[in-house]
């Protein structure tokens, strides 16, 4: 049985995500989210025509960056301000955005922005990109995830919302009725369904090409998306897999590790994973970069103890 979400007016009595807990605020960020994304959407073919490769440092994943980033970050911060006034904003490219100074302070939520995750395959023109968004407390300890797939129209939610004894993930989808605002259908997320164990896929960082041998012994095909990828047209890998099973891209990924994972996207994809009824462990958080020392997500108990085996 679903359940459907009709669209809020802008001006709300109730700013307060203390008050209203964190599955009402991330089901509040939906439509705007949905928004920038499909901003980000039909901004990709204009920055894939203008072939912008600026970089910012490190590897090629986390170095590509593009107007997008910036306008999506920027939109969204904007909203957080009008939607809350209890949480600040932190977002990955805050030393350059124009709004997350504005959007400061030690408020009691701290809601972080991914803007564009997967930059590198968003200006090669592939659709694996997403927009993800997190609700932390001031201890960065995670209370709710949201992840938007503005190809697919579709977002994944992950929540523990101490507030409201509520705890779980949904994956919501919108709707469109004639003469009518878009609706969200809401289903519980179920990361066994579609799971083909015939091509059990992992995702693995270049630290751990050492042990591809021992995985593929196993019975799991390895991938290692920052070795492999070479702007394939149609690459279908993206890590975010792992919470929509085979669904949607061929293949099927059961689990994922890395080094030195973010918060805003390792950790907010883990978080989802572990709400779903899946596996997350991961090392201590660095608040200085936000990254945690390694992070490991399943979502079976065998492959997950597997990987933990790797480290």
């Amino acid at each position: 049985m679903h359940t459907l979400v009709q669209g809020r007016g802008l001006l709300m009595s109730n700013r307060s995500i203390g008050q209203m807990g964190i599955y009402d605020a991330l089901l509040r960020l939906a439509p705007y989210v949905r928004q920038a994304g499909q901003a980000a959407l039909a901004l990709q073919p204009q920055i894939v025509a203008l072939a912008d490769k600026t970089e910012k440092g490190g590897n090629r994943f986390a170095s590509a960056i593009t107007d997008a980033d910036y306008l999506i970050e920027d939109r969204l911060g904007l909203d957080v301000l009008v939607l809350f006034d209890d949480a600040s904003y932190f977002g990955e490219e805050r030393e350059k955005d124009r709004v997350s100074r504005y959007v400061a302070g030690d408020h009691p939520y701290i809601i972080t922005c991914d803007p564009v995750n997967g930059t590198l395959y968003y200006r090669d023109g592939l659709p694996l990109f997403e927009v993800i968004l997190t609700i932390c407390n001031r201890e960065w300890e995670m209370l709710g995830s949201l992840i938007y797939w503005p190809a697919e129209d579709l977002m994944a939610i992950g929540y523990n919302d101490v507030l409201n004894a509520h705890r779980g993930a949904d994956l919501l989808r919108w709707h469109q009725r004639a003469a009518d605002a878009p609706y969200l259908e809401v289903r519980a997320l179920n990361l066994l369904k579609h799971r083909d164990s015939e091509h059990r896929l992992v995702y693995l960082s270049n630290e751990f090409i050492p042990a591809e041998e021992r995985v593929r012994s196993k019975g799991y095909w390895p991938l290692y998306l920052s070795r492999d990828y070479a702007a394939q047209p149609k690459w279908p890998h993206t890590t975010c897999n792992i919470v929509l099973g085979n669904t949607i891209f061929p293949g099927t990924c059961f689990g994922a590790i890395r080094l030195h994972g973010q918060l805003i996207d390792t950790g907010a994809m883990g978080f989802i994973v572990q709400q779903a009824g899946g596996f997350w462990s991961h090392g201590p958080l660095d608040p200085a970069t936000l990254k945690y020392s390694y992070s490991v997500m399943s979502v079976d108990r065998e492959t997950h103890q597997l990987l933990e085996s790797l480290l």
